[in-house]
């Protein structure tokens, strides 16, 4: 039986550029802050995290969501404070429907990085499935005033007021 890396050797370092560089910093979409800059710029990428984040890629991607998150979780460790990681653990909490636990770690991740574009979708999402209508308006406006070229943020936002029935408002977005 070939192993998972049998399938193709490129995968790991693909993976590896992918994700460490969403770990270890704010998305490139986003004009950071000059402290973030800073913080960004000074900040190296660890190794170990780097390892821990590929292997827990690699869990994901086949399905196993508790190594996934065990490495995710140990890399955080030695990473506290990144926006991606808290995403990571997040989207595996998702996918094993526990959005509670998901949302309460995105809600971290935001206060982390604000302006995490990622962080706040994820939110808006999970507010929209538990039907938290205000908490959804809020992070859509967000993403607005951040983006400020989605449109679907747009269409989103409007959808909510309709279903809120604030008609006008819907119009206005």
């Amino acid at each position: 039986m070939k192993s998972a890396f049998a399938i193709n050797s490129k995968i790991p370092i693909l993976l590896t550029g992918l994700l460490v560089f969403g770990c270890s910093a704010p998305r490139a979409t986003v004009a950071p802050q000059p402290e973030a800059q800073s913080r960004a710029i000074s900040e190296k990428i660890n190794p170990r995290v780097e390892a821990l984040v590929v292997r827990g890629s690699i869990a994901e991607l086949i399905g196993d969501y508790q190594a996934a998150l065990d490495a995710y979780q140990e890399a955080k460790v030695y990473q506290p404070n990144s926006p991606g990681l808290f995403l990571a653990i997040a989207q595996v909490y998702q996918k094993m429907n526990r959005f509670d636990t998901a949302l309460e770690l995105l809600k971290q991740g935001a206060v982390v990085d604000s302006s995490h574009v990622e962080i706040l979708e994820n939110l808006a999402f999970l507010y929209e499935l538990k039907q938290e209508n205000e908490a959804a308006i809020r992070t859509y406006k967000r993403l607005v005033k951040i983006s400020q070229i989605d449109v679907d943020y747009l269409v989103r936002l409007a959808s909510l007021y309709l279903r809120s029935g604030e008609h006008d408002k819907a119009i206005a977005e």
